[in-house]
């Protein structure tokens, strides 16, 4: 440790450059642990908080929904000073945190955190790909999403079993348009070059595939009870018979996420 007891001893730029950097990483990961330890102390306050709805039955409940709905959307309307807005902001950031607690429930995580949190950066023994969260999950042995991630297994990849049928019974070159263009978010002229066909034949088939889609998932929610369909279920439905009266028509109104 010549440096700190010597006064005359100098550093050169590659030796300040490395204790830099250690100094960013030893920052980074203490910002890493902090944020850890809120994320677990708010885990274990979640759970150990008492569910207020646990008693109600499923229609009272789905009611307080909708009253809170209509609280929060009549408090925005009414918001006029900045106190105003600050407890708009409040309530959409406590359920957008509620969103998050409940999709960790479903995500495939490290622990409690997910795997990609404090993954090495330009590595010189592994490379950077083997710390990627596919590749963590498949030595795990959770390697079901990386199979299924292809034009002709991708229905696999869907939990609803009406939206996996509807995506199995589309013909080849219509699951790679879709796959390319929907998991892959290509842009046309990518997908074009990938499957050798005009960018105007890829926006005609799109379109095609999107019709086929909405008609299928239309004809499956008229058969489905009014009471046990979702908001956006309802939302898509209203989209679809203002665009196609009849119930089969192009439905060109549709939003894309509400259809797939």
């Amino acid at each position: 440790m010549n440096y700190l007891n010597d006064p005359h001893y100098d550093l050169d730029e590659a030796q300040l450059d490395h204790f830099d950097q250690s100094a960013s990483k030893r920052q980074r990961y203490q910002l890493w642990k902090e944020r850890l330890n809120q994320v677990e102390l708010q885990i274990e306050k979640d759970e150990a908080a008492p569910d207020p709805d646990a008693d109600l039955s499923p229609k009272k409940k789905r009611l307080k929904r909708q009253i809170k709905e209509e609280a929060l959307l009549r408090l925005e309307e009414a918001a006029r000073t900045e106190d105003d807005f600050a407890a708009v902001q409040y309530h959409w950031d406590r359920r957008d945190s509620n969103r998050e607690r409940k999709e960790r429930y479903h995500e495939v995580l490290r622990g409690d955190v997910p795997l990609d949190v404090g993954i090495a950066k330009d590595p010189h023994v592994f490379p950077e790909w083997l710390g990627t969260p596919v590749a963590q999950q498949i030595r795990s042995g959770n390697y079901l999403d990386w199979l299924t991630n292809c034009p002709y297994e991708m229905h696999d990849l869907l939990a609803d079993a009406v939206l996996s049928s509807l995506i199995y019974s589309l013909k080849e070159d219509h699951k790679e348009n879709f796959y390319y263009s929907a998991i892959q978010l290509l842009q046309s002229q990518e997908v074009a070059k990938l499957m050798g066909q005009s960018t105007r034949n890829i926006r005609k088939k799109r379109n095609v595939i999107l019709r086929k889609l909405r008609a299928g998932w239309y004809a499956h929610l008229r058969t489905k009870p009014a009471r046990s369909l979702s908001l956006e279920e309802k939302e898509f439905l209203r989209k679809y018979k203002k665009s196609a009266p009849d119930g089969f028509g192009s439905g060109k109104e549709v939003c894309y996420e509400a259809a797939v």
